[in-house]
């Protein structure tokens, strides 16, 4: 199939803020969605590849040692130095820090089953597919959390010039998945959109009153940016991932003059037969350049 339409939630207009609260196991807004069923073409059926540089996005071959990306010990201990070389081959950088990961799943028992009474922050935990269209780095936020990775990680590094932030993408279940990731096209984004969304951890989601009450230090939070629809968005999907095999995709790129950041989202796939739950994992990676 070249393309199909599928229903993507963007954020609907109005809202008085845009939060995200996330607890073990559910996550909760504080707007409204707006379904909008828009084209979505698979990325595989293009004459041209997707790249980094004209589109922020990029299918790479790729088969890890994790055997079981569930297990927080062993993720820790060995993907982290295979995401960073892949990281630096692909975009060639001369360094690469990661910020952690995160396993999603549509399989809403074993969310349950795999729930901890505290969510920890970047160390795995298992969420839902976010099936909102974002962007995981607020543009204003981007360069502050790139100087403060690279301080940590390389404090006696000679410093950069560019750095992006990206994510490895990897399908850990079986295909089809029924909860697919859409990417939309770098290129198809003006550099005005995005609505900042802080994006607040706890051990439980607050009440309704305390999620569009005041929230003090707000502007120090984590925060990425919600989209609303722009017809001129042009979205794709890599139908049938398997386990060797991940999507690099962009959240910030200091240069401007590529495709530097990369809206996505889940979305139920009505087109697949016989599809199974997915299971994903997103790796959080920084590249620097010298």
């Amino acid at each position: 199939m070249v393309s199909q339409s599928a229903v993507l939630n963007y954020a609907q207009p109005g809202a008085a803020v845009y939060r995200r609260f996330v607890a073990s196991g559910v996550e909760v807004d504080t707007f409204r969605t707006d379904p909008r069923a828009v084209p979505v073409r698979n990325a595989r059926s293009l004459d041209r590849p997707l790249s980094l540089d004209s589109a922020g996005i990029t299918l790479v071959n790729h088969t890890s040692a994790v055997r079981d990306f569930f297990d927080n010990d062993e993720v820790g201990r060995v993907y982290p130095a295979e995401v960073e070389a892949v990281v630096r081959q692909l975009t060639g950088a001369q360094r690469a820090a990661s910020s952690g990961w995160m396993i999603r799943t549509s399989d809403e028992q074993d969310r349950e089953r795999r729930k901890t009474g505290r969510y920890v922050l970047g160390k795995g935990g298992v969420q839902p597919p976010a099936s909102q269209v974002h962007v995981d780095q607020d543009p204003a936020r981007a360069p502050r959390s790139a100087q403060q990775l690279y301080a940590r990680t390389f404090p006696d590094g000679p410093g950069y010039s560019r750095f992006i932030s990206c994510s490895f993408w990897r399908a850990c279940s079986q295909p089809p998945q029924d909860w697919p990731l859409a990417l939309c096209d770098g290129s198809s984004v003006a550099s005005d959109e995005g609505i900042f969304n802080p994006i607040i951890f706890g051990d439980a989601i607050p009440d309704e009153l305390a999620r569009q009450g005041p929230l003090p230090g707000e502007e120090l939070l984590p925060a990425g940016s919600v989209f609303t629809f722009r017809p001129t968005h042009r979205w794709h999907y890599y139908p049938d991932m398997n386990r060797d095999e991940a999507v690099l995709f962009k959240f910030y790129d200091s240069d401007h003059s590529v495709a530097w950041r990369v809206p996505h989202t889940a979305f139920e796939d009505s087109a697949a037969r016989h599809t199974r739950m997915r299971t994903s994992i997103e790796f959080r990676v920084t590249a620097y350049f010298d």
